[in-house]
């Protein structure tokens, strides 16, 4: 079951909701069942829809990929301490934003929605218009003037 939950009240709005805040003027949390079937994930391609289970999307159908995830991790010494960077601009849009948008875009297309909106000053914008084009679905991308 997928519902929203306001974080400020805790007032339950199910799934199809149109508003985009609670009455209280608080925020929405998403909540939903996830399951990790390690055996099918295992045999699934390497992005991030091999964990599909564990996102907020009933059918494969409205999935909208460019096979974002699995992007590849360097290892660098910095302040004499070994760190990992993600490499996530190679991801498809070279956005790191390009995960949720993927997901977002998906919900979007499982729900029927015709039209986005999005103020961005870069990464997200770039990333929702590619995937709403992949979706065909109809995107304006707000940036500020400065």
């Amino acid at each position: 079951m997928i519902e929203f939950v306001c974080i400020n009240c805790g007032e339950r709005y199910p799934e199809n909701t149109k508003e985009y805040r609670c009455k209280c003027g608080g925020l929405f949390d998403l909540k939903f069942e996830s399951h990790f079937p390690v055996a099918d994930i295992e045999q699934r391609p390497n992005n991030m829809w091999r964990y599909r289970e564990a996102l907020p999307i009933e059918s494969d159908r409205s999935i909208v990929t460019m096979s974002e995830g699995y992007t590849p991790l360097i290892e660098e010494k910095i302040c004499g301490k070994n760190v990992f960077i993600k490499m996530d601009h190679l991801l498809p849009t070279g956005s790191y934003k390009d995960r949720g948008a993927s997901l977002l875009v998906s919900y979007a297309r499982e729900h029927q929605v015709s039209s986005l909106v999005e103020d961005s000053s870069g990464n997200a914008g770039c990333s929702i218009a590619a995937y709403s084009a992949r979706a065909g679905i109809s995107c304006e991308i707000f940036v500020p003037d400065h």
